[in-house]
């Protein structure tokens, strides 16, 4: 019953305002008589249209959020590549400027993946034997910092250990803090040794002549004796200095001087 009351009230309004508004041009007595109730019918029209636009609206507003969150995403991918391509603009012009100072013979190569396994590390680089790469040349960053050496040579891509790595070994020779020869130091002139990985953690100097003087801060370079490996490529410098009364050698811990996070790196041809 209460559905039926309900239809049937609703029919009488729709009856009356139909009566209102046909009425209005034609019966000025009908038309003030029912002015009131037509007033409150329309002032009841507007406060429900009022309160059922919001809902109405809602997914016109949903559908400018989805927009304006679409845009303001491309507008983040745009400003991310943009850095990037800075970033890698600024590191290229290095490069450029170390070609021209140092190594004339230089091949770029990205970084294609970090690898470990069983305590090793290293690099995977998109450069192989077609770009002129063999095992054991070095690896330099933008700085002419030695980063690592090259350990495996495919056609496309190649494969290298950095200087912490246990597998990684050089011949190399010490240059003294307190000289100011801006020149290569020509082997042996301070002292020699072997640097190599210590399982990932640290790099050591090994084999330096006992009556050699260290000084913490001392730069370490590769000595040239390698075939692949240029004389006077920087290695790091001496953080620790160890000595024993029994033994004919001193050993020294090295501070690579290059930061993780490599991108481009460049290998020197000789």
């Amino acid at each position: 019953m209460g559905k039926v009351r309900k239809a049937i009230i609703l029919l009488i309004i729709i009856i009356i305002v139909s009566c209102f508004f046909s009425l209005m041009g034609e019966n000025i007595f009908v038309k003030k008589a029912l002015w009131p109730f037509a007033s409150g019918l329309h002032f009841l029209a507007n406060k429900v249209s009022c309160f059922f636009r919001p809902f109405a609206q809602h997914h016109l507003w949903e559908e400018e959020n989805r927009n304006l969150r679409a845009r303001l995403n491309r507008a983040l991918s745009l400003n991310a590549r943009l850095y990037v391509l800075e970033r890698e603009n600024a590191i290229l012009r290095q490069y450029l400027n170390l070609k021209k100072e140092r190594f004339e013979n230089l091949v770029l190569a990205r970084v294609m993946g970090k690898r470990e396994n069983n305590g090793s590390v290293w690099f995977v680089i998109n450069k192989g034997s077609e770009d002129g790469l063999r095992v054991g040349m070095p690896v330099v960053n933008q700085e002419g910092i030695l980063l690592g050496k090259i350990a495996k040579v495919k056609e496309t891509i190649s494969f290298f250990w950095p200087v912490y790595d246990s597998h990684f070994s050089t011949a190399a020779i010490i240059k003294p803090i307190h000289s100011t020869s801006t020149e290569v130091v020509n082997f042996p002139f301070t002292g020699q040794g072997i640097v190599e990985g210590k399982y990932g953690l640290e790099v050591k100097m090994s084999y330096i002549p006992k009556d050699v003087k260290l000084s913490v801060g001392d730069m370490v370079m590769t000595s040239g004796l390698e075939e692949q490996i240029q004389q006077g490529i920087i290695i790091g410098e001496i953080s620790k200095i160890k000595k024993s009364p029994d033994s004919l050698f001193q050993e020294a811990t090295i501070h690579p001087l290059f930061e993780e996070g490599l991108d481009i790196v460049a290998i020197p041809k000789r």
